[in-house]
């Protein structure tokens, strides 16, 4: 009687459950970088946008010669089609809100912010 017909299948068996778990275990360690990643480029991408909304509401505000303080929505912007062509979205779900001329635009989605430029110190004084 033998019983050592294939005794190889064995360790084939285990060899290949124990790729597969070390494969699984690289997956769900990377994932949570993937979903930073993912983040990431979400709030990237509508800090884009809304850098594009304020370069429209400088565009619309120099055309119709307003001045700080003046109403500003997206219908106005998309009136000519000369300042915006479409609607942003928020990659992210966010609400955008357009605010008066001399303001950011803001996003509703926590985190997505302009970020104010510093103003220019001139060093000449010195």
């Amino acid at each position: 009687m033998r019983f050592d017909a294939h005794p190889r299948r064995g360790i084939v068996w285990f060899t290949l459950a124990l790729g597969l778990l070390i494969f699984a275990g690289m997956v769900l360690i990377s994932f949570p970088g993937i979903r930073r990643m993912q983040r990431d480029d979400m709030r990237r991408d509508c800090i884009e946008n809304l850098v594009r909304i304020e370069c429209a509401k400088e565009q619309y505000a120099l055309d119709q010669q307003l001045k700080s303080g003046a109403p500003c929505s997206f219908d106005l912007l998309f009136k000519d089609g000369k300042n915006l062509k479409r609607r942003p979205i928020c990659p992210a779900g966010g609400k955008y809100s357009v605010n008066p001329i001399g303001q950011l635009p803001t996003c509703s989605y926590p985190g997505h912010v302009v970020p104010v430029p510093e103003k220019f110190e001139d060093s000449a004084e010195e």
